[in-house]
């Protein structure tokens, strides 16, 4: 954009390239629901909400995987985040954990409770999610989990919306405590996915932009914290 801009915006001198770069790699780039079961779920055209399909029922916590635009492949390098806030108030406890996996196919979508454990199982594929109880992922929070492919850790942090006290219309965030991290297996391709229920009254869920100035003062290193 910079670079395409730069007669128009008359700028005094030419933009280098290295600060081209720079822009590029830390522009916030909105991470919205790209793989899931169209049978099941309804998204928003945006990718930005998702919800049950209409007299959907289903219970069995099937997989939604999240657009990774920095690499389809999966991320294997660098920091990656995907903050989700849970909308829905839901009528009933029920699947809704965000995390990531080893390995992404459409066709998971697809399948029941019994089946993503067979494949977490059988073909060896590494799946982390938090939280480790869905009871604690409140309607209104929103949590973020933060890929480390540099220390191959997984954390989550989760946020309370505030209205700021003098202007309703800005956005605040106030951080729970504590957070988490653990350690994953190194050395993966990783992609962000969900597993969420698919009952339409228990499934609002929209995916945000990750608030700023994540706190690790009351970081916990702990594995527990993970669904297993």
């Amino acid at each position: 954009y910079v670079r395409d801009a730069e007669d128009h915006l008359s700028l005094s001198t030419s933009v280098e390239r290295g600060i081209d770069d720079i822009i590029a790699a830390y522009y916030i780039k909105f991470r919205g629901f790209e793989l899931y079961d169209k049978d099941l779920y309804r998204v928003s055209r945006n990718n930005k909400k998702i919800t049950g399909a209409p007299g959907g029922v289903s219970c069995d916590g099937h997989l939604v995987f999240a657009d990774m635009f920095e690499n389809p492949k999966g991320c294997n390098s660098g920091v990656h985040y995907w903050s989700v806030k849970r909308v829905s108030n839901g009528k009933f406890s029920c699947y809704r954990y965000i995390g990531v996996m080893s390995a992404r196919n459409a066709a998971w979508t697809q399948y029941k409770h019994c089946d993503i454990l067979a494949l977490c199982k059988k073909r060896n594929v590494h799946m982390y999610l938090y939280p480790h109880c869905s009871d604690l992922w409140k309607a209104g929070h929103v949590l973020t989990v933060e890929l480390n492919c540099v220390n191959w850790t997984l954390s989550c942090f989760q946020h309370e919306i505030v209205a700021d006290a003098h202007n309703k219309s800005i956005v605040k965030y106030k951080q729970m405590k504590p957070c988490f991290t653990a350690r994953i297996e190194p050395n993966q391709r990783y992609f962000f996915v969900m597993r969420i229920c698919a009952n339409e009254l228990n499934s609002g869920f929209e995916a945000v932009i990750t608030p700023p100035n994540l706190n690790r003062d009351h970081m916990i290193f702990d594995h527990s914290a993970l669904l297993h």
